[in-house]
């Protein structure tokens, strides 16, 4: 009889054991996560919820763009957040030959598996330079466009490169006065250049 004690005195002892290791298991990850954080709607900004975020990014750029122009031209630069209105933005170095440009996107978390994408700052199709830089002279020649200097810029407004050509003013520094679209050929002129005051 006091055998038997003993055995169940034992298999209490044992559960009781490997209840206060189970519970010290999980206060530790519990603990962890409590000083994680988190917006003002409840979602916890984990390290792996900061991966889902770039997940969901990459994955909407390459929607639109398809893989290969992604991997091509899109390094992820870095993902920050706003904890008050939980809005991330997942920014990225975008490069095309000797073209630069930070490019972003604004995603809102409603919750930890619903976000949307609020603002896009960046290329959602694969965008080509098709017109040189001669040509795009060869334009501004032919529309008798005074200039001093042209530059390929990204044109994300319109989801285009652009050569914009410059004038240095006096009073204004550089100003816009002819852009040629480096996909579709298409020609601005920009008049209005502001009026130089003579030096006497």
């Amino acid at each position: 009889m006091n055998s038997r004690k003993y055995i169940v005195l034992g298999a209490v002892l044992i559960f009781l054991f490997f209840l206060l290791v189970t519970l010290n298991k999980i206060e530790a990850p519990l603990e962890e996560i409590a000083k994680l954080p988190k917006c003002k709607n409840g979602v916890v900004i984990s390290d792996g919820f900061k991966s889902k975020i770039v997940k969901f990014a990459n994955d909407y750029i390459r929607g639109g763009t398809g893989d290969d122009y992604f991997n091509a031209h899109y390094h992820f630069l870095n993902l920050e957040y706003s904890t008050t209105d939980c809005v991330f933005v997942a920014r990225y170095d975008f490069t095309y030959n000797t073209t630069h440009e930070i490019m972003n996107l604004k995603i809102k978390a409603f919750s930890e598996k619903n976000f949307e994408v609020i603002y896009t700052h960046a290329f959602l199709r694969p965008v080509e330079v098709v017109v040189g830089e001669d040509e795009a002279k060869r334009l501004a020649q032919f529309n008798d466009v005074d200039y001093d200097y042209v530059n390929l810029e990204v044109d994300v407004d319109a989801q285009t490169f652009v050569y914009r050509f410059y004038k240095n003013t006096i009073t204004e520094g550089p100003v816009v006065v002819f852009e040629v679209d480096a996909q579709s050929k298409e020609v601005r002129v920009i008049s209005g250049l502001p009026e130089e005051i003579p030096i006497v």
